[in-house]
């Protein structure tokens, strides 16, 4: 019996609707840099289908949203 895959790792395009809260945040620092993290609430969504997504990506999927670009200036 084949092993089934492991189950895909959440990703803003799956969950590509509106942030309801940023519960948390991280900085991963790596050798050649480093990079933020921001655990979000997805509105109408539990607390289990919460994720870990980078800033770039909040940048580029949600830019149009002015609370989430002020949180992210003050940080």
């Amino acid at each position: 019996m084949p092993i089934p895959p492991n189950p895909p790792h959440a990703t803003v395009e799956q969950h590509a609707d509106v942030i309801e809260n940023v519960l948390d945040h991280s900085v991963v620092l790596m050798r050649t840099g480093g990079f933020q993290k921001l655990l979000v609430k997805w509105q109408g969504r539990s607390e289990t289908d919460c994720a870990w997504i980078t800033e770039a990506e909040v940048i580029e999927s949600f830019a149009d949203y002015p609370a989430l670009t002020g949180f992210l200036s003050a940080m």
